[in-house]
């Protein structure tokens, strides 16, 4: 869970933990990981729900905090699972 809903909070007076737990973000420092908790926005989704599409325009970046994701690629003939 991110918190900073709606990204609205200065860096300064962001909660950092949901980041602490992500080794791909362990480089960062605690200042460098508030800057970038203060950009997180928390979205949940729901069991099978779509979170994005091949195509879809690369305007975000997407950390998983908790559950489990399936990446799938589309080819003509079926549906890959990665």
């Amino acid at each position: 869970m991110m918190t900073n809903p709606g990204g609205n909070l200065e860096p300064a007076q962001v909660e950092i933990a949901p980041l602490d737990a992500l080794a791909a973000l362990a480089f960062l420092d605690r200042e460098e990981a508030r800057v970038l908790a203060a950009l997180c926005v928390e979205k949940r989704f729901a069991a099978d729900e779509t979170v994005m599409s091949e195509g879809d325009p690369a305007d975000c970046m997407a950390f998983v905090l908790a559950g489990k994701v399936a990446v799938k690629k589309s080819s003509l003939l079926s549906l890959i699972h990665i």
